[in-house]
């Protein structure tokens, strides 16, 4: 764990790098790792306009690279719905569950 990129970018041992800096630094940021052979993931927005993405799906696609964006969805209405449902009971022991929503609003 690092708060200095260079440390990730120059370690072998590092596969991935985790962004989650303010999102005008994202676009470099993640550049900069893709081109050091890292896979990335980065909180969303993964960057700041669209202008900004495509080459770096582009550079990732390029050297067979992941970009990933976080999208956290704990507290979106329909999982907690879900969530809510699946913790009421009255359906048995629950195994595993997947769950396909829409954005909001449902």
């Amino acid at each position: 764990v690092s708060t200095q990129i260079e440390d990730a970018l120059g370690d072998g041992a590092v596969d991935c790098v985790i962004i989650s800096t303010p999102t005008p630094s994202h676009a470099s940021l993640a550049q900069r790792a893709l081109e050091a052979g890292k896979q990335v993931f980065a909180e969303k927005p993964l960057c700041a306009n669209a202008a900004e993405v495509w080459p770096l799906y582009e550079c990732a696609a390029k050297r067979g690279l992941l970009l990933f964006t976080a999208y956290n969805r704990r507290y979106d209405p329909a999982i907690r719905l879900a969530r809510d449902n699946l913790r009421g009971g009255g359906r048995g022991r629950v195994l595993g569950a997947s769950l396909v929503s829409p954005d909001f609003p449902y």
